[in-house]
């Protein structure tokens, strides 16, 4: 309480039914933020190095734990697709950990051309697929945007019409695919080590 009162944080006690309609939890933490994010362009991009987007992560609680993958590996900027799951939607806030908090996500209604944008300014966009290359023999390119798509269909013919590149996790086992949310960590874990 004193850190709040210190940062000048606005603060107001509401009773218990109040704070049920606010959330959609059976018993939540006891706490509610109301939050302004300033808007952001994708123009702001261009001097990054590595850039996430996702097309299609429709379900709330992996696309949280990208966002969450992409904070603990130093990504600070994410593209979301329309048809992704809601960035404020509640489980992908849980899912996320907090990590929502320290990312600049943008939501473009033109992906597809924000992405030809990114490709014309540098970036070699990168699409995950599971007809990929071997993610271990990718070389990372001065700019690389890495797309993650929907793990059930698989990126769009849009978005492979425009990739320079596909790249999968070399399959060892018998499982038929992976979780987007797991791919991403290894996936990143891979692209942002520090080359030898």
């Amino acid at each position: 309480m004193e850190y709040v009162e210190f940062k000048g944080i606005e603060i107001e006690l509401i009773k218990t039914a109040e704070l049920s309609k606010l959330c959609d939890t059976k018993t939540p933490q006891g706490i509610v933020g109301v939050f302004h994010f300033r808007a952001e362009s994708a123009q702001e991009l261009l001097n990054e190095k590595i850039i996430i987007a996702l097309e299609n992560i429709s379900d709330p609680g992996n696309m949280g734990t990208i966002l969450r993958n992409c904070d603990w590996f130093g990504i600070k900027n994410i593209l979301l697709s329309p048809d992704c799951a809601e960035m404020y939607n509640p489980k992908v806030i849980r899912a996320s950990a907090g990590s929502l908090f320290h990312l600049n996500v943008f939501e473009e209604k033109d992906f597809i051309g924000s992405l030809i944008t990114l490709k014309e300014s540098g970036f070699k966009l990168v699409c995950t697929d599971l007809n990929g290359s071997d993610l271990y023999e990718y070389q990372k390119n001065e700019k690389d945007l890495i797309i993650l798509a929907n793990e059930a269909n698989g990126p769009t013919e849009n978005l492979l019409g425009i990739c320079d590149h596909k790249i999968t996790i070399p399959k060892i086992g018998e499982a038929e695919s992976l979780n987007v949310a797991s791919a991403s960590a290894v996936i990143l874990s891979e692209l942002t080590r520090p080359k030898p």
